[in-house]
């Protein structure tokens, strides 16, 4: 199995939902349509990088459907971002 390469992508994905609530929350607090609006943009960019990296981890894995849960149970070492 590729354990480090998931290793490598269970960090990408959280790096990614991460930012992907940094941008929400900060959309949440804009206090322009504009702004508000780029910041949405930004955080639905992180959720098609997560997509991509899921793919990306059922390649590896034969097809296996990978859920947030997975990498947390995984046994897989995971460096704080």
């Amino acid at each position: 199995m590729y354990k480090e390469e998931l290793s490598i992508i269970s960090q990408a994905i959280l790096n990614e939902i991460e930012g992907y609530e940094f941008y929400r929350l900060a959309a949440a607090q804009a206090t322009s349509e504009g702004t508000r609006a780029a910041f949405t943009e930004l955080a639905n960019e992180e959720l098609k990088h997560a997509d991509y990296l899921k793919v990306l981890w059922q390649k590896l894995t034969d097809g296996g459907e990978m859920k947030v849960e997975d990498i947390i149970l995984s046994g897989i070492e995971i460096p704080s971002p």
